[in-house]
């Protein structure tokens, strides 16, 4: 196998164990709205069950990932035809100084 490929999988399972899936908390959605030229997609992480949306991760046709802090973010899609966008968002929990964090599964828009 590639070593690039095995660093990937190797990061990838790192950070799926590393952060735990929240079940029912916080979770992301996303709006898309499009006109004849262009999509405007706003993806929103809405809190719950005590976590604070810490990020929002989004990679548009499986490019390099993205990432905004906080509570939403807006982007827009020129390219023509079918576009897909991956998403997913990370949330945080802080008592005093300690925190801790959970990533909710990807989702496609």
């Amino acid at each position: 196998m590639n070593k690039l490929v095995e660093k990937w999988l190797f990061q990838l399972f790192f950070i799926a164990l590393a952060l735990p899936l929240a079940s029912a908390g916080f979770s992301s959605s996303a709006s898309v709205t499009e006109s004849v030229i262009e999509a405007t997609v706003q993806i929103t992480c809405s809190a719950g069950q005590g976590y604070s949306c810490y990020s929002i991760n989004y990679s548009i046709n499986r490019g390099a990932w993205q990432h905004a802090y906080g509570t939403d973010t807006n982007f827009t899609i020129t390219e023509d035809g079918n576009n897909e966008v991956r998403y997913y968002a990370i949330g945080w929990h802080c008592t005093g100084e300690n925190c801790s964090y959970a990533v909710e599964p990807m989702k496609y828009a």
